[in-house]
């Protein structure tokens, strides 16, 4: 989600937080622990003991550039304008190609989440009388379930991808065991939707 789109947050987002309420009252009702339907996602998350979590890689242009041979990192340094046609880049005279994959991620980590938590909520306010006001959720934990950063107590989780967020999910399980772990991730090159539990 460098730079996030309407398809990250209505496509991947929002069917998460939907998710995170299934499971919540699916865990609520094989416990027998009484709770309301309507009661707010939050609230279900909490009497469930759900640690839900986004994880947005911490992958930005910069990092992605230094790993490069030291004459081609002079060439990302003047990036004058991005065209669309493969055949128009000019990378001498600092002109990109649009999918030029040393620039497919703008935004630096903190950024980005800032982004994702505007547009899920701008997303939640606009549709809220609508399909999803049994998911509206707070900006405050927004900022507590998104992790991408590169420092606070979770910094680490997003850093290699999927493979560390699946052992930060392991490592915030009190348990520590993957049946208490629910995943949810898109591929979105793809449009592959995998799902694991």
């Amino acid at each position: 989600m460098n730079p996030p789109t309407p398809g990250h947050i209505h496509g991947l987002c929002i069917p998460f937080l939907h998710e995170v309420r299934k499971k919540a009252i699916s865990i609520l009702t094989s416990r027998d622990i009484d709770f309301s339907p309507d009661q707010s996602l939050i609230e279900l998350v909490q009497l469930a003991n759900l640690v839900p979590r986004i994880f947005l890689t911490n992958t930005t242009n910069d990092r992605r550039i230094s790993y490069m041979q030291v004459e081609n990192r002079g060439l990302y340094k003047r990036v004058k304008g991005i065209v669309s046609n493969k055949n128009d880049a000019d990378p001498d005279n600092g002109i990109f190609y649009v999918k030029d994959k040393n620039l497919e991620n703008p935004l630096i980590p903190e950024d980005k989440k800032l982004f994702v938590i505007r547009m899920i909520l701008n997303a939640l306010d606009v549709s809220r009388f609508l399909e999803n006001s049994d998911i509206v959720v707070s900006e405050r934990d927004l900022q507590y379930w998104i992790v991408c950063q590169t420092s606070g107590p979770e910094h680490w989780c997003a850093q290699m991808g999927p493979v560390s967020a699946i052992n930060c999910g392991l490592k915030l399980s009190k348990s520590g065991k993957y049946e208490n772990l629910f995943f949810l991730w898109e591929k979105m090159k793809t449009r592959k939707k995998w799902t694991a539990g």
